[in-house]
């Protein structure tokens, strides 16, 4: 990710410099839940009664989405019939929010001046632990939505800062694959946190799985870093019944390590799902949104590179129970309650520190947030189509210098022609060069 602007960096890093970590308030962000009417402050979102997870409601939205869907299937249909791209076959805004999906990622951030700053202050390290982890359980609820927001640019930028002082800086680094990059710089140097996710999504019969895939990074002043990754988001009912949102790892369990202090943490979401046949026919014991797990010493990495995994040394140290809608306790001590706390959301950066490549200037984006579908259409069209050249342009200038490189290379040195060819040979042979 491109380091922010020198005079954001230096704002940031002064203004967290400037205060005293011992004086920071944390508990002046616990504020009581401002009740909206609504279960979980989203509108449109409701407990799935029954088997779990939340389930959209408005009915409208979700028969529009379903006219798009079949409309672009059997666009795409005529396309393969004709023996035409479906590539450059483009979404309707008219399923869009006017967001860009760099800010979407913060959603999951709600209880950051919460949690984070509790984090770093903990004095012991598996409190710490336990404090990030709430962090991250507590903002599920947020990342599942009905509306879909719009695809980055490449390089296209968003900045924020929550109430507490927290600086959010935002990139997208790559288009295909897509990949956005993210450095979060807390109050009073208290931690930083940083990260790249690549979006990766597969389709069902009759839904989505789609995750953020990468290492996420805290890392506190006292220089101990937490390490994890982030659960997949299940959502069912993309062509029919209703649209249910639930969190899945995958088999893949979501890991929180902490290797300066020898700590991990598992958790898995829906553990006591039915597998295979057997779940249509049996129900499991727990909701879908039930998560459990254990912290435990990590493992240790000898010196011959096997791994300690001494049962006593691994043993568990505490029990996490919960559901991401509900709240989530450490041996039976409640951490975080549904609508205890009220969440907090970032405020977008203003004045001459926001970046011209920042996602609020997109015409697309301002096009819908004033109601014009059509022009907003029109303009997303334009930028896809521009972001595709701009591609084209880029591979072509890259080929050009491995060809003038490699011919460089056999002209001063008739040993180099024998050397592997393409990009790899190019890297290998000239390296800072190319």
């Amino acid at each position: 990710m491109s380091a922010p602007s020198s005079k954001a960096s230096a704002d940031a890093k002064s203004g967290s410099d400037s205060k005293d970590k011992k004086s920071y308030d944390v508990e002046k962000w616990f504020q009581p839940w401002e009740d909206d009417g609504t279960e979980f402050g989203l509108p449109g979102v409701v407990k799935n009664v029954g088997y779990g997870g939340s389930k959209a409601t408005n009915k409208e939205e979700l028969a529009k989405q379903r006219g798009v869907l079949t409309a672009l299937l059997k666009k795409m249909g005529r396309n393969i019939m004709e023996g035409k791209s479906i590539i450059n076959i483009s979404l309707p805004v008219s399923i869009f929010e006017p967001r860009s999906f760099l800010e979407r990622i913060t959603d999951v951030w709600c209880y950051l001046p919460c949690y984070l700053p509790k984090a770093a202050v903990a004095k012991e390290p598996i409190e710490r632990l336990k404090w990030v982890v709430t962090f991250v359980v507590s903002g599920l609820f947020r990342g599942v939505k009905q509306m879909k927001p719009f695809n980055p640019l490449l390089g296209e930028t968003w900045q924020a800062t929550y109430a507490d002082g927290t600086a959010v800086f935002m990139e997208q680094s790559s288009h295909h694959p897509p990949v956005s990059s993210f450095q979060v710089w807390g109050p009073a140097g208290l931690y930083k946190y940083w990260g790249s996710h690549e979006y990766q999504a597969s389709f069902t019969p009759n839904g989505i799985v789609g995750g953020q895939l990468g290492a996420n990074n805290i890392e506190f002043a006292d220089g101990t870093r937490i390490v994890f990754n982030l659960p997949h988001v299940s959502m069912s009912g993309l062509v029919m019944g209703e649209r249910v949102f639930n969190y899945v790892d995958k088999n893949t369990p979501i890991r929180f390590t902490d290797e300066k202090n020898n700590l991990r943490c598992e958790l898995k979401f829906h553990p006591d799902e039915v597998q295979g046949l057997m779940g249509w026919i049996k129900s499991a014991k727990t909701s879908s949104d039930t998560l459990r797990g254990v912290i435990t010493r990590n493992e240790i990495t000898l010196n011959d590179g096997s791994v300690e995994r001494d049962a006593e040394k691994m043993k568990q140290l505490s029990r996490v129970s919960g559901s991401w809608l509900e709240g989530l306790s450490f041996d039976d001590k409640p951490y975080w309650t549904m609508r205890q706390y009220k969440f907090w959301t970032p405020i977008p950066a203003d004045g001459d520190d926001v970046l011209p490549s920042d996602s609020r200037f997109r015409e697309d984006l301002q096009a819908l947030k004033k109601g014009d579908l059509e022009l907003a259409d029109k303009m997303k069209s334009e930028l896809e189509e521009r972001q595709r050249a701009d591609k084209k342009n880029r591979q072509a200038r890259m080929a050009e210098r491995i060809a003038r490189l490699e011919a460089e290379a056999a002209a001063n040195d008739p040993v180099q022609r024998s050397a592997p060819s393409g990009i790899s040979g190019v890297v290998e042979r000239f390296g800072s060069r190319f």
